[in-house]
């Protein structure tokens, strides 16, 4: 039968377990399992279920035993001062002293640097002489099993693993909390658990984890915790001047965003206004050059009717001179020469008329391009 038990009571009479570990590792429900009924809260998470030190009594084959379960250390959610100072409880719960630590470890923690950091402050917090009262239980032993690896080759293969192990003379047990209460294979880790704890009794001639050792560990742990805190205070410093930094890095962000989409726009509104006033320009080009090419095909036109009228004229004065020069005298010869010189000033009327014509042909040509005439007008005229 399982019972609460009290504060500042004498359990002088019963086997005395205490399990300590990281937040997370299965204390909870390795008790559960070993009592063979769930009366714990446990649950797989990275905060701690377990907020105060729980004890239970129980009977297994004649034998008294009382089961401490303890704060997970490393919690998210609490200072280590917090629960070193709850930890302190265990002993007011297990008068006259402790029997056996139990030191949890979750084999898919793979023992890492926090593993080992938890190990070190639980050795801390209750001294060397942990090592001469306790053991160590590997919880998830399912998932060792899954992977086809035996624990004790787990132990093996991981040197910082196994020498800690040592330490504690090879006292270790696996469990897996998986299994149903009743069966077999469950039994036999709850056997060998409680016969581990007995043999360690009776190593340590029936003596215990007093008081007085836990006094005399807690001088020391104390200008450690210090140095953890102190610790701990610089990252939390460190952590808020990076925070600092960092809205300080988000707010000059979003000003120079700011300046860079000002500059933008600034840039956009002066290149239209530019291409417009290029346009405006280049508008103005064109009206002048077809101004300018009108012009000149009315003075080419202008000076082309003067060609014509000038050449009518030679060719009447030609033609009276001719009819004088008959009248005269008649002479055949003379009238020879005067048709040729007559001839000569209309063949220089026409050369006169031919080279005005195609000047007029290309500016009538120019005028049906007016991009062209525009864009050239200034090298022509």
């Amino acid at each position: 039968m399982v019972k609460r038990a009290e504060k500042e009571v004498d359990y002088s009479d019963h086997n005395r377990i205490v399990f300590v570990g990281k937040t997370g590792h299965g204390k909870s429900s390795s008790i559960n399992s070993l009592i063979g009924t769930k009366i714990l809260d446990s649950k797989l998470s990275s905060k701690s279920v377990t907020y105060n030190c729980q004890a239970l009594t129980t009977h297994v084959a004649n034998e008294k035993y009382l089961i401490v379960d303890t704060p997970g250390l490393f919690d998210t959610e609490r200072k280590q001062n917090e629960i070193f100072d709850e930890l302190k409880n265990v002993m007011e719960f297990t008068y006259p002293g402790i029997n056996a630590f139990v030191i949890v470890i979750n084999v898919s923690s793979r023992f890492t640097k926090e593993e080992q950091e938890t190990i070190d402050l639980i050795s801390k917090f209750f001294g060397k002489s942990i090592k001469d009262y306790g053991l160590v239980m590997f919880t998830r032993l399912d998932d060792l099993e899954r992977d086809g690896i035996s624990l004790e080759s787990f132990i093996r293969d991981n040197e910082t693993l196994y020498e800690f192990v040592k330490n504690f003379d090879q006292r270790y047990v696996g469990f897996d909390n998986t299994l149903d209460m009743n069966s077999e294979n469950l039994s036999d880790q709850r056997k060998k658990l409680f016969d581990m704890v007995k043999k360690l009794k009776r190593n340590n001639n029936g003596c215990c984890y007093t008081t007085e050792l836990f006094k005399s560990s807690q001088k020391a742990f104390k200008l450690e915790l210090e140095r953890i805190e102190r610790m701990n205070l610089t990252i939390e410093e460190l952590n808020s001047h990076i925070d600092s930094l960092k809205i300080e890095h988000n707010k000059n962000l979003e000003r120079f965003q700011k300046q860079s989409e000002a500059m933008m726009n600034q840039m956009k509104i002066a290149t239209s206004q530019e291409i417009e006033r290029m346009k405006k320009q280049m508008e103005e080009e064109k009206i002048n050059s077809s101004r300018t090419l009108d012009e000149y095909k009315k003075i080419l036109k202008k000076k082309d009717r003067k060609i014509k009228k000038l050449a009518e004229s030679e060719k009447q004065i030609s033609n009276r001179d001719v009819e004088v020069m008959q009248t005269r005298n008649g002479n055949k010869d003379e009238k020879d020469l005067l048709e040729k010189s007559a001839d000569f000033i209309k063949s220089g009327v026409d050369l006169v008329a031919g080279v005005a014509r195609p000047v007029i042909d290309v500016i009538d040509a120019i005028e049906k391009f007016p991009t062209l005439g525009g864009s050239r007008s200034k090298g022509w005229f």
